[in-house]
């Protein structure tokens, strides 16, 4: 529950929504329509969102990874 609860915070709800987005739309792009390119490309996103994620814990690597990009 604390996970869920920290998954809708507003520092990491954007991030949460695309994950669970690109976890449906590779198992969509992989078992309906198919579509192998198109599920790796899935997998690269939802890759990117997790690690978009995982930096909301760290203090100021957003901010840092921001500056760089």
């Amino acid at each position: 529950m604390e996970q869920i609860k920290a998954m809708v915070s507003l520092t990491r709800l954007t991030a949460s929504i695309l994950l669970l987005l690109f976890i449906v739309l590779t198992l969509v792009s992989a078992l309906k329509w198919k579509k192998a390119a198109l599920a790796i490309i899935f997998c690269i996103c939802q890759f990117l969102a997790f690690l978009w994620y995982a930096l909301s814990y760290v203090p100021y690597a957003r901010t840092v990874i921001k500056h760089f990009g």
